[in-house]
C-alpha cells in the first residue's frame, strides 16, 4: 500500500454559533501558497521595508567576508563569515535570499505539517504567520542563526530517524558547532542530554520547574568557580557598555531585577529573566503598540509550548519531548547572556520549527481531529493515559 501524501491542515473558520467550519481542503492549500510565496517575497524585499537595526549583524558578517574571515574557535562573526564567502556570498548577493529562503520557508512549515494534525485554527495560523516572518526577516540573510537552523535540521533528521547512533551523532555536531561558533552551546548540550533523561520522568509541573531551577542553579556555580562571576555578570557588562557607547535599543534591553553583585543575587536574576523570556512583561512599559504586540505574541507562543510540553511528556511523545527539551535548554542559555528581546526573539528564531512542531503535536490534537471528524465536534481533555504511539 502506498503511503498517502502528508496534506497541509485545513483551516477553521470561527462560526457565530456552533462548532468552527472548516475551509475546503484545495481552498486552505492556496492559503499556504499565498503564505509561502508571501514569506518568500518577504526575504527579498525585508531591507527596503524595515530599520537598518535588523540587519546591523549582517553587515558586521559582510565586513569579515570582505577581510578574508576564517573559522576561528569561538568567534561566531569569523566563522560565519567564512562559511558564506567559502559558498560566495555577500549581503548584497541577489541569490541570498532565494537560497537562505528556500531553506527556512519549508523549515517553517515543517513545524506546522509534520505535527500531523488535520485542523488549524484562525488564532493558531495568526501566530504562526507572525513567527515565520520574524524568522524570515532574520534568517535570510548574512546571519549566524542560519547556521543554528542546519544544525535544527540535522536534529530532525538524526534524532527522529536515528535514535540513539542519530542522537549521539548529533550531539558531536552540536559540539562541533559550539566550538567553531558559539562556546555556550556546550552549555545547549550539556542541558539537552540532562532534560532529555529527566523530563520523560516527571509527572508533576512543580518538579519540572524544580529541574529547570535546579538546572540554573549548576550553570550559576560552574560561572562563579571558573570564572568568579555570577549568573548574569555577562548580560549587565554588555549591556553596561551598550549604554556608554549609545549603540543598542536600550527600551528592550533586558535588566536585571535586583541591582548589586553576588552569586545569590546573579542566580535569582537569571530565574526572573528566564520568566520574563517566557512572559516578556517588561515590553509593557515601553509606550508603543508595536512592543504590546510583540508581548502578546511571545507570551502566547510560550504558554502553549510549555501547555504542549506538559502533554507530551504525559502522552510520552519521545520526539516531542526532543524538541522541547532542546528548545529549553536554549532558552535557559539565553536567560543567563541574552542582552535584549530583539536579540532574544532573533536567536529563537531557528527553533521555530521545533516550537510549532511542540505546539501543533500536542497528543490531545490528534483525538481532537478524529472526534471532529467524526462529527462529534471538537473536544479536549481525557489523554492522560493516552500514548500517542497509538495514533
Amino acid at each position: 500500500m502506498g503511503q498517502k501524501m502528508k496534506m497541509p491542515p485545513r483551516i477553521l473558520l470561527p462560526m457565530p454559533r456552533g462548532k468552527p467550519r472548516p475551509l475546503q481542503t484545495g481552498v486552505s492549500a492556496l492559503v499556504w501558497i499565498f503564505m509561502a510565496g508571501a514569506m518568500l517575497l518577504c526575504a527579498f524585499m525585508k531591507e527596503s521595508l524595515l530599520p537598518r537595526y535588523f540587519f546591523f549583524d549582517a553587515g558586521t558578517i559582510n565586513k569579515f567576508i570582505s577581510m578574508g574571515a576564517k573559522l576561528v574557535p569561538g568567534d561566531s562573526y569569523s566563522s560565519t563569515a567564512a562559511v558564506f564567502g567559502m559558498l560566495g556570498f555577500r549581503q548584497s548577493s541577489p541569490l541570498l535570499p532565494i537560497c537562505t529562503g528556500m531553506v527556512v520557508v519549508p523549515s517553517l512549515l515543517w513545524g506546522i505539517w509534520s505535527a500531523r494534525g488535520r485542523f488549524i485554527r484562525i488564532s493558531e495560523l495568526t501566530i504562526f504567520g507572525f513567527f515565520s516572518f520574524m524568522g524570515v526577516i532574520y534568517l535570510t540573510t548574512l546571519s549566524k542563526d542560519v547556521i543554528v537552523l542546519l544544525l535544527i535540521l540535522s536534529f530532525v533528521f538524526l534524532v527522529n530517524r536515528g535514535r540513539g547512533l542519530g542522537l549521539i551523532s548529533w550531539v558531536c555536531l552540536a559540539l562541533l558547532y559550539g566550538y567553531f561558533f558559539r562556546t555556550y552551546w556546550f552549555i545547549v548540550v550539556l542541558q539537552f542530554i540532562a532534560f532529555r533523561a529527566a523530563l520523560p520522568r516527571l509527572k508533576n509541573r512543580a518538579l519540572i520547574v524544580m529541574v529547570v531551577l535546579m538546572s540554573l542553579f549548576s550553570i550559576a556555580v560552574i560561572i562563579r568557580v571558573k570564572f568568579g562571576l555570577s549568573a548574569d555578570a555577562f548580560r549587565t557588562s554588555v549591556n553596561e557598555a551598550r549604554v556608554d557607547a549609545g549603540v543598542g535599543e536600550a527600551r528592550t534591553m533586558i535588566a536585571p531585577v535586583f541591582q548589586g553583585a553576588g552569586f545569590l543575587l546573579g542566580y535569582i536574576n537569571v530565574c526572573l529573566t528566564l520568566a520574563e523570556l517566557i512572559t516578556p512583561v517588561p515590553l509593557l512599559a515601553v509606550p508603543s503598540p508595536y512592543y504590546i504586540l510583540i508581548f502578546i505574541f511571545i507570551a502566547t507562543l510560550q504558554y502553549a509550548f510549555w501547555k504542549s510540553t506538559w502533554h507530551a511528556i504525559l502522552s510520552r511523545d519521545r520526539f516531542s519531548i526532543d524538541c522541547a527539551t532542546l528548545v529549553i535548554s536554549f532558552l535557559l542559555v539565553q536567560s543567563l547572556f541574552e542582552p535584549d528581546y530583539g536579540s532574544y526573539v532573533r536567536h529563537l528564531a531557528p527553533f521555530y520549527p521545533l516550537m510549532f512542531y511542540v505546539w501543533l503535536r500536542r497528543p490531545f490534537s490528534a483525538v481532537c481531529d478524529e472526534i471532529y471528524s467524526k462529527g462529534d465536534g471538537i473536544r479536549r481533555g481525557g489523554f492522560k493515559n493516552f500514548d500517542v504511539k497509538t495514533i
